[in-house]
């Protein structure tokens, strides 16, 4: 739902800037604010609330050759946060599902504000992902990874390298199979009545490279992973995961219900 931008409105990633790997974020529901820490910054407080939000300021983000509408979020200083703690002069936009409206470039004097949000009816996106709004990794499969590195003499990885929204531990009778997600049709959550349907596998990059505690590069990750995860061209780690299923259940008048999933609910695999 959010994405930090340059001048030109294009999202800033990973690779060209490791040390966005180094900030915390975390959201208090109770206040509707979204905390960021970064190590030497003071810890900067985001207010999500819509009541708040005055004076619309919307553009077009470009996200991995993507176009769609955001809108920038928070006062200057929000920017400032962001721009001391990275280096570059950037914004915090925040995904608005309306179609997009130009505007001046902002200055390092102009203010930032915020405007209430209203979904598009005509689109399915729920914010800046390029694929798919959930990414769902194994444990089995980092382990699986894991084996791989270490016969190549490599640092070893774990989940957070490949920002998945969702990592799962599931007994396997055949310790074998090393991505077991890959034969999934959907998930259940039964304890939310929802289920999240398979969509696609993950293509990755080299920013799987980046070591996300130090934002160091120069992993060898990606190498492992082409050893056995080569299909196509592509290389293939985790899939990706959309809502289906009743949709009068998840949706009512047009707002989308909210779901809290908590670390350790259960879960049912569907082939």
């Amino acid at each position: 739902e959010f994405a930090l931008v340059d001048s030109s409105g294009s999202a800033l990633r990973l690779s060209t800037y490791p040390k966005m790997g180094l900030i915390r974020p975390s959201i208090d529901l109770d206040k509707e604010t979204l905390v960021v820490k970064g190590d030497g910054f003071p810890d900067l407080v985001i207010d999500l609330g819509r009541s708040s939000c005055i004076n619309p300021m919307s553009r077009e983000i470009k996200v991995c050759g993507n176009r769609c509408g955001g809108t920038l979020w928070g006062s200057h200083a929000v920017s400032k946060w962001f721009s001391s703690f990275l280096g570059v002069q950037c914004w915090l936009a925040r995904y608005d599902g309306s179609a997009y409206v130009s505007f001046p470039e902002a200055n390092g004097e102009r203010q930032i504000h915020s405007y209430s949000l209203n979904r598009s009816k005509n689109t399915s996106r729920t914010g800046f992902e390029n694929e798919a709004p959930i990414l769902l990794i194994s444990q089995h499969s980092v382990n699986m990874l894991n084996t791989v590195l270490a016969n190549q003499g490599s640092k070893l990885v774990n989940s957070k390298y490949f920002r998945p929204n969702f990592v799962v531990d599931v007994p396997l009778r055949n310790k074998s199979i090393s991505n077991p997600e890959d034969s999934w049709s959907n998930i259940v959550l039964p304890r939310h009545d929802l289920t999240l349907s398979m969509i696609g596998q993950c293509a990755r990059c080299s920013m799987v490279d980046i070591d996300p505690t130090s934002g160091s590069k120069g992993g060898k990750t990606l190498r492992a992973l082409a050893e056995y995860r080569r299909d196509k061209g592509r290389i293939n780690f985790g899939i990706f995961l959309s809502s289906s299923g009743s949709e009068e259940k998840i949706s009512s008048n047009n707002d989308q219900r909210e779901v809290l999933i908590e670390e350790g609910e259960k879960l049912i695999i569907r082939y």
